[in-house]
């Protein structure tokens, strides 16, 4: 490849990883602002965010597109040129814990400026590609709970306190154990509760606010 292919390859390969961070900018400014707008019962923004999210990923590939046909013109189809910028590009994602996501934008892009039907390894990344080991996290997204001394105890343990919209949690322990426990059963039988694990974030949904965890028991685990 020449000297230019191999300029044009990497400077693609920047265009798109640049467009991949806007987009996630963009998709986390609107997550974060979810509790605000639940806590001030802006229920119509909350729709508003809910399409813009959606509509996220599209405008950002789009935009990716329109940059690499306005800066490197029909050079930005060629594809040996492509094939080079996918390389370019792993190298580049390839230790990020959101790897899967970013080639997947890659290939976002590169199906829409080829039309490709189908799939194209030379110029997106396949299953194998994305089987890379992920970096530790961090800090878990998530807190452990021991084995409770009731199920009705590891609920208020849950919730107890937890706010939500800045304002504590309204809830019936002995209500929400036996559904558990019904669900419990269902899943492993008499077997005992091992522990829950139970995400950190809270999730936000038009007007519900929603926690979500895992109960493990019996060698398996249940979401709820």
């Amino acid at each position: 490849m020449s000297a230019e292919h191999s300029r044009v390859a990497a400077r693609s390969a920047v265009v798109i990883e640049r467009a991949y961070e806007a987009y996630l900018r963009e998709f986390r400014e609107i997550t974060r602002r979810a509790a605000v707008r639940h806590e001030r019962r802006e229920w119509q923004a909350i729709q508003q965010d809910a399409r813009d999210r959606l509509d996220l990923h599209g405008r950002f590939v789009t935009s990716a597109i329109t940059e690499l046909r306005d800066e490197l013109g029909l050079r930005a189809t060629g594809r040996s040129v492509w094939a080079a910028a996918k390389r370019v590009y792993l190298e580049a994602v390839g230790d990020r814990a959101d790897h899967e996501l970013a080639q997947t934008f890659f290939n976002s892009v590169t199906r829409r400026l080829f039309s490709t039907v189908g799939v194209d390894p030379a110029l997106e990344f396949v299953d194998a590609e994305y089987d890379r080991p992920r970096p530790p996290p961090a800090q878990p997204a998530f807190t452990s709970y021991p084995p409770p001394a009731s199920t009705a105890a590891l609920v208020t343990s849950l919730l107890g306190n937890r706010r939500v919209s800045n304002q504590p949690i309204v809830f019936d322990a002995a209500v929400i154990a036996d559904t558990i426990e019904r669900h419990r059963a269902d899943a492993w039988g008499a077997q005992p509760i091992d522990g829950v694990d139970l995400l950190d974030p809270v999730f936000y949904r038009n007007k519900g606010a929603y926690l979500i965890g895992r109960i493990r028991g019996a060698g398996v685990s249940c979401l709820w």
